[in-house]
């Protein structure tokens, strides 16, 4: 490999996508409950088709982390 694309591997960021499953079964919640949070808009959604919703998992650790600041 030479040294750009090191440099453009370096400056790539991956950014780590959940479903819907993946965020019911971290937050203890029914599938559907995730669905009808991201559409009122509690969780913020990646659509990449019709049909395929995910979520970015740095956002829904921003989400758990809101929420916690407000039970303290």
């Amino acid at each position: 490999m030479n040294e750009q694309q090191e440099t453009v591997n370096d400056q790539q960021e991956y950014v780590r996508l959940l479903t819907a499953e993946d965020i019911a079964a971290m937050l203890q919640l029914k599938v559907q409950t995730v669905y009808t949070m991201a559409r009122r808009g509690e969780l913020e959604k990646v659509k990449l088709s019709r049909k395929c919703l995910r979520f970015r998992a740095d956002e829904i650790e921003r989400f758990i982390e809101r929420k916690a600041a407000l039970n303290v």
